[in-house]
Order: C-alpha cells, then structure tokens, then sequence
C-alpha cells in the first residue's frame, strides 16, 4: 500500500532506476467528487496513509508532541479531547521513553475531568502505558 502511495505522488521507489522527474513535476490529485468504484477506495487509502504519515511527523519528538498536547489541553470540545486520547491510544507503543513520560503527565492531568468516560478512558490508557 505505502509504495502504491508513493506512486501516486510521482515517487520512484525503484532504487535501481536513473528516471528523473522533470522540473516542477507535481503529484496527480484526483477531485473525490469525480472519482468512481474503485478509484474512491483507492483515493481514501491514500488519504489514510497521508494522514497516518502527518500524524507520526506530529509525534516525532517531545517538542512537537508537547505542541500537540498542549492545543488538546486548550480544547473546550470533550470530543475532540477524546479524540487526541484515542490517538494516544493507538500510537503510544512508538514513542521513546520521555514521549511516554510526558503522555503520562497529560493523561494524569486529565484524571480531574468532570467526564467519567474520559477519567477512565485515561486511567487504562495509564495502566498500559506503565505496564508496557
């Protein structure tokens, strides 16, 4: 899948080859309102794995990952708190031990949260985190 996305942005993944891409080349964006069958899930496994790539550009060091906690601590909206711990969820088994040291600081904090969801959501999140 990742090297099917790479080609579609115009990436040559073929080490052995000596193409060039002529100057000012720009990867090929389809308009999703003209896409049809199997072109639309194609296009949305491109979007996931643009996304994914973002995502883990976000969570590449403690700098950027304290950027990212600190607009979740700013958010007013409970969803999209959930949201970033969701997020913390799925990507914690990639982050370095300070990474980790720092979502448990987050996910402490978060422990006074009026909303019990979101308490216990962070308390397992925190037992994992730990135990691993």
């Amino acid at each position: 899948d990742f090297e099917e996305y790479m080609f579609h942005l115009g990436v040559d993944v073929d080490p052995d080859s000596v193409v060039e891409l002529p100057e000012g080349h720009r990867p090929v964006f389809d308009h999703y309102s003209l896409l049809q069958g199997r072109e639309i899930l194609q296009n949305a496994k491109y979007a996931s794995i643009g996304h994914n790539i973002r995502l883990m550009h976000h969570l590449r060091d403690e700098t950027s990952l304290n950027k990212m906690l600190e607009s979740a601590r700013d958010l007013g909206d409970l969803s999209g708190l959930r949201g970033y711990i969701e997020v913390l969820e799925e990507y914690h088994p990639y982050l370095t031990q300070k990474q980790k040291l720092i979502v448990i600081k987050f996910l402490y904090e978060q422990l006074i949260m009026p909303e019990e969801d979101i308490r216990k959501q962070c308390a397992a999140l925190l037992g994992v985190i730990i135990g691993t």
